[in-house]
């Protein structure tokens, strides 16, 4: 029996005529390009195959314009993962040309499928001079330099430090898991070749969003609110506050919404969907992706030299600006992370393509997937590492006239506190961002000294003040097991 969920063999050798079916593979869907005219000039040997197993839902991405012996598959191996495979052969001495045709792909395939958690490419690259460290290669080598640029770009990294008899690297392993090991394989199913040793390569899967795909919503852009609108409607008596000492907390409330409503008045709604373009794609080089793709589909539908050559230099265009508009915005997220971290985080997350909240929690051999039973077993996790409070109650001294209530806030300490928020910093569940309350801070300072005095007279901390976010701290990269509120 198979021990593995996913078989990648190249070089098949296999024929048309040999049917799938008797391979033996009964438990697993079978993917296979055998050679054709369309690959090589030649008519043995060569070919990739990949065996999946049926209950992991593997389907092939088709490719018609790829000139490479590869297969690539989008895998569901669970709910909300998604996994990119890729099993390619790339013959001996072959031209930059063919490393740049399956490189075109993959990074085609990329722009139009964003919601990918993980990706796994391997093959047999057939590059036995160079040394490769991570993604980054040691080499004067413009195939490999190639295959290294691509790596940085899609965020892979090359796996693999098994080498063949000969002591080089032929079989290459590039995945975007930090924690993806490769391993000589234990359990080999075929007779092992001297130049390519099987591996045995562990994916990890970790916890994923549903999907990174979604369909458009709207929500406020508080970055282009009118503040000076706001501010008129504010002089204008727009905002009046209710009797104190009736229900101060009902107060507060209708303080809070009708001042929500006044900002959202005045604040445009903004369209948010996904992209099929990565964030750091300029206006001109998502035009000029288009523009290629079209001149390549021209291209393999007349195969005409003049064709191609068209073809060439937009790709050639494409290239310089994608690593040009890739270089401006890391520039621009390291330039910016002293005054809006928001847009290195950003990034961030873009890299890893996961949500910021997990699917699941685990503490010991305990796994939880609903809010309350998150919350309770994280409640179990800090009682287990905290002491508990003595039991013992201290003798305190209460002989004193000092109360609450006699605490009395000038105006000057309410300004003093609102001038020092940071405008850019978002709002809260309120929806009234900091920006707002500091660029009114004039028109709101009087009526939040009235409320906040009222509050400390009546001993009522406001209902509207209690709700807020709580933002989890991963200290790991599995966030089911690691997380600090």
């Amino acid at each position: 029996m198979c021990p593995y969920d996913i078989v990648i063999l190249s070089e098949t050798n296999l024929l048309p005529a040999i049917s799938t079916s008797e391979l033996g593979l009964h438990d697993f869907k079978v993917f296979r390009r055998d050679r054709c005219v369309h690959t090589s000039q030649k008519q043995t040997g060569g070919g990739v195959l990949i065996a999946v197993r049926k209950q992991l839902q593997a389907r092939e991405i088709i490719i018609s314009e790829c000139c490479t012996e590869a297969i690539f598959l989008s895998i569901k191996p669970r709910a909300n993962v998604v996994m990119f495979l890729c099993g390619v052969y790339i013959p001996p001495q072959q031209s930059l040309t063919s490393y740049i045709h399956f490189i075109d792909t993959v990074v085609d395939i990329y722009s139009r499928n964003l919601d990918f958690n993980e990706s796994l490419l391997c093959g047999d690259f057939n590059l036995p001079a160079h040394e490769w460290t991570e993604s980054v290669v040691c080499s004067n080598s413009p195939s490999a330099t190639a295959l290294s640029d691509m790596a940085s770009l899609l965020n892979l990294r090359q796996a693999n430090t098994v080498r063949n008899s000969r002591g080089v690297l032929l079989d290459l392993v590039f995945c975007s898991s930090l924690t993806s090991t490769v391993s000589a394989a234990t359990d080999v199913l075929i007779s092992e070749e001297a130049h390519h040793p099987a591996l045995s390569v562990s994916v990890e899967l970790r916890s994923y969003p549903i999907s990174s795909k979604r369909d458009p919503v709207l929500v406020r852009d508080f970055n282009r609110c009118n503040l000076e609108g706001v501010r008129t409607e504010l002089l204008s008596g727009a905002l009046e506050v209710g009797c104190l000492e009736s229900d101060f907390d009902t107060a507060f409330t209708e303080f809070s919404n009708k001042l929500e409503e006044i900002v959202a008045k005045h604040t445009p709604w903004k369209r948010v969907e996904c992209s099929p373009f990565p964030e750091w794609f300029s206006h001109e080089l998502k035009e000029l992706v288009i523009w290629k793709k079209m001149l390549h589909k021209k291209y393999k539908q007349t195969l005409n030299d003049s064709d191609y050559y068209n073809f060439s230099i937009i790709r050639d265009q494409c290239k310089i600006l994608a690593k040009s508009c890739h270089e401006q915005y890391v520039f621009h997220v390291e330039s910016t992370l002293p005054s809006n971290v928001k847009v290195f985080w950003s990034f961030v997350n873009q890299l890893n393509r996961r949500s910021p909240d997990p699917d699941i929690l685990q503490l010991d051999d305990r796994t939880v997937c609903s809010s309350k039973e998150m919350c309770e077993l994280s409640a179990d996790f800090f009682k287990s590492v905290h002491s508990s409070a003595s039991t013992v109650v201290p003798d305190y001294s209460f002989d004193t006239n000092f109360s609450i209530s006699s605490c009395h806030l000038v105006l000057q300490d309410v300004k003093k506190k609102i001038t020092a928020l940071d405008a850019s910093k978002g709002c809260g569940p309120d929806g009234i961002p900091p920006g707002v309350l500091k660029y009114c801070v004039h028109e709101l300072d009087t009526t939040l000294q009235v409320l906040f005095n009222a509050s400390l007279a009546n001993g009522i901390f406001p209902t509207a003040l209690k709700n807020s976010y709580i933002v989890p701290i991963y200290k790991s990269s599995d966030m089911s097991r690691t997380i600090v509120p």
